[in-house]
Formats: structure tokens, sequence, C-alpha cells
């Protein structure tokens, strides 16, 4: 649903209402009292974005002049290593601006310039507001410490964008049962109309965000459900590299679905590990490998890179650098000392986030069968 220019506003209204009605058809007090909260809090969002961008359209009307040039896109699928990876190439701050969490919340200038104010504000205050958020980070982001770490400074995806849009996989997070509407899951797949409007708001979206944090950077970002946007991005944006690390299905298929599944003990704490509900998201895994093995064939290699996970984390310095010649960038000197401070660290660091696919019934047979080709082609065990 469009109620201004997509470029300035675009919400999926159809999705709100669907998440809604598929948690109260499935009814109990709990998910009646989240809903509610649910309705509260996505309109509050949504109101004042609109807000926030229609008054970046009076007081920045220069920022639709800003230049997107050659942009980084790291997609992949869930736990492949992309925020590790995007964070390590966040180091070189002279090349890359990129998004930490909060920015997602409102895209818009004035937002941002808001944000400013109050750090500045805040540090004449002995940082009360930065405490406060921490420990505000500590009770909502406390289940995903050891999943993935987030925090609202930390460099983060930008699929919260997509969310807010209501037009990303991740609305499963809030609805068990969003199997019935796994169309948005493969966006590429869409009607021409309705990518159109999607790719309008989030080009629009970029550029206020480039303008607000560094119109002579290169736009960093990471999104690991933006596989089923691989298209879409490529014609919007058709100068961007693409990295893309890979890594085993075995692994993939029961982490994804313990991430993006954490919130369902709580939302429902009936549903068993190894039901259809639980299972959809391997099924967004399948398709997310098939669809990238079909379509990458069509870009131009001098602009993708693609990686194993091993690779990616056995010699991180060392790939980087391949991605830096790969891409014709240069490495500074500085980056690169960041770089090797980084990556020594990292390799005293060891995930406490265990999974199987028994855990959620899966068998090896059916994820191996759909994704032969990936299995031999990137040599993984079988």
């Amino acid at each position: 649903m469009v109620f201004l220019h997509s470029s300035i506003y675009y919400f999926e209204i159809r999705i709100f209402w669907a998440i809604i009605y598929q948690n109260l058809k499935h009814f109990s007090i709990r998910r009646l009292i989240l809903m509610i909260l649910f309705f509260i809090v996505i309109l509050f969002m949504q109101t004042f974005m609109l807000l926030f961008r229609l008054l970046d359209e009076v007081f920045y009307p220069n920022y639709r002049k800003t230049k997107l040039n050659d942009p980084v896109f790291i997609i992949s699928n869930p736990r492949s290593g992309t925020s590790y990876l995007h964070r390590l190439l966040c180091l070189d701050e002279d090349r890359f601006t990129y998004f930490m969490l909060y920015h997602t919340f409102f895209s818009s200038i004035l937002f941002y310039r808001f944000i400013l104010m109050m750090k500045r504000i805040d540090s004449h205050l002995n940082w009360t507001l930065r405490r406060f958020f921490e420990w505000i980070e500590k009770i909502v982001f406390k289940g995903w410490q050891d999943i993935h770490p987030m925090g609202f400074e930390k460099s983060e995806e930008d699929e919260g964008i997509f969310a807010l849009q209501m037009m990303s996989p991740a609305i499963g997070l809030m609805c068990p049962w969003f199997k019935e509407m796994d169309w948005i899951c493969l966006a590429d797949n869409l009607s021409v109309k309705k990518k159109k409007k999607m790719m309008s708001f989030y080009k629009n979206t970029l550029q206020r965000f480039a303008y607000a944090w560094g119109k002579d950077k290169t736009i960093l970002v990471k999104n690991v459900l933006s596989t089923g946007r691989i298209n879409m991005l490529m014609e919007t944006f058709p100068d961007a590299r693409i990295i893309y690390p890979l890594r085993n299905p075995y692994e993939i298929v029961p982490s994804m679905t313990s991430m993006f599944s954490a919130p369902w003990p709580f939302i429902a704490p009936k549903i068993q590990k190894n039901s259809p509900e639980y299972r959809t998201w391997g099924d967004i895994i399948i398709l997310f490998y098939r669809h990238f093995m079909n379509e990458i064939k069509k870009y131009n290699p001098d602009k993708f890179y693609a990686c194993t996970y091993e690779e990616l984390m056995d010699h991180p310095k060392e790939l980087v650098m391949e991605i830096y010649d790969h891409f014709g960038f240069i490495a500074s000197e500085e980056f690169v000392q960041r770089l090797i401070k980084e990556t020594t660290k990292a390799r005293e660091y060891k995930s406490k986030h265990e999974y199987s696919l028994e855990e959620y019934g899966y068998t090896m047979t059916e994820i191996y069968t759909p994704l032969k080709d990936v299995f031999e082609q990137y040599k993984f065990k079988a």
C-alpha cells in the first residue's frame, strides 16, 4: 500500500494484517497482548518515520542528488560469517560508511541529526543516556548474545528497512505461521510494479543515509536475507560489488532455524522444534541456495566474489586482502593494522551456539538432494 510516492514511503499493509490475523487465528491471551503491542509499536514507528522523511524533503532536498557509487553488498544465507566479514571491512573507515542498528529504525536524515545532537548533550551529562541504552541492550538482546551479538551502535545489516516495510522474511520472528506468506521470501519473483516500489524506497533510503554519514564514501551493506533480492539489487545498482560467503548447508539450516525462531518459545511455546513451522526456515535456506546458484551466472565475475565460511574463519586477513585485490581497492596501512589486531583477537572467540539437523527433524538426505550442486561446487562435506 502506497500513501505517497514510494521513494518517500512504502508499507505493505497486507502483510501487516496477515501477521495479526495468523497470530489471532491461533488464539491465546499471550498472543492477543503481543499483537496489541505489535500494532501500537508499528503504528508509532511508521508515523514517525513518515514524518521524519517528509521533513527531510523540506530541510534536506539536495539529498536526492547524492550519488551511490559502486556500493558493496555482502549477502548470503544467514550464519555464513557475514557479520564477521562485514565488521572486518568496516574497519576501513576511510573507504566505507555502514549502517548501525539504530540507523534502520527511522531512515531519515533529520533523525540521524537528532541522534547526533542527543549524543552531544549526553556527553555533558556524564553519558547518562548511553548507560541507559546499554542497560536496555542487555535486556532486549540477551537471548541473542551467543547467536548474533547485537547493540544499537554496532555495525549491522539493513534488513530492518525491509522489515519495517513488511517486505522481509524476518516477519517470521513475530509469526510462526508465516509460511502462508512465503511469497515475500524470494522478492525477485514479485511483480515488476511491486519490485519497482520496493527498490525506489530502498535506493532513496540509501541516499539519505549516504547524505548524512558520508557522501564521499562507499556504502557497505550486509544483509543475509538479500539473496532473494539479488536481481533487484543488481538492476537498481548496476555498478555494485557483491561478496557472497557460503557455508555448508548442513550447518546453515539448523543454525538459521535456531536464530530466527528464537522468540517462538515465548510467542508460541506449544510448537515443537520438529514441526512444519520451524522447518519453514529450512525451506527458505534451500530456496535461497537454489536462487543464488541459478542467478549468479548472469553477472560479471569482476563484480562478484564468493568464498567459503571456512576460508573466512581460517584466514580472515588474507581473505579480506584478496577481496581488495579482486575489486581493485587499495588497503591503507592504518586499515591493515586494524585488521591484523581484530583478526588476532577473533581467533580466541568460540561460539556457544550449538545446533543439529536432528533437533529440527531434518535428515541429511532432504538437505543434500536439492543442493547437490552446491555441495559439489564448493566442496562441502556431504
